[in-house]
């Protein structure tokens, strides 16, 4: 820490950082809700293949203003195992997709998958 930090103290410093913050203008609220609206009803899913061969998957979803996490991991001994790597795409260690969801009339909709494939 400088000379010139110490001497503001925590309280110039923490007020110095919400200075460079953004304005949060009205125009700024309504964008960031918008943007909250038009993901309500999306869930999107990640994969990626480890080393190990291990599947790490990572599962949001945003829902009436809420956003929901879960990850989670399938082993190649799991249940479920190869239908998770037929659902993915997944090969190899270091591919990865992910696939984004649309909750419509009730049911999820698969909107895009992208995936990318490792080198190794």
């Amino acid at each position: 820490m400088t000379d010139t930090e110490e001497q503001k103290g925590k309280l110039g410093r923490l007020l110095e950082k919400f200075a460079k913050e953004p304005a949060n203008s009205p125009e700024e609220r309504a964008a960031f809700a918008a943007e909250r609206a038009a993901m309500d009803g999306t869930a999107l899913e990640s994969a990626m293949m480890l080393e190990n061969r291990d599947i790490a998957v990572k599962f949001t979803e945003y829902s009436q203003g809420s956003t929901g996490h879960n990850w989670y991991t399938v082993a190649p001994t799991d249940d479920g195992y190869e239908d998770c790597c037929k659902r993915h795409g997944l090969t190899k260690p270091g591919d990865t997709n992910t696939i984004v969801e649309k909750l419509i009339d009730g049911q999820w909709v698969v909107q895009a998958s992208e995936d990318e494939k490792s080198d190794l």
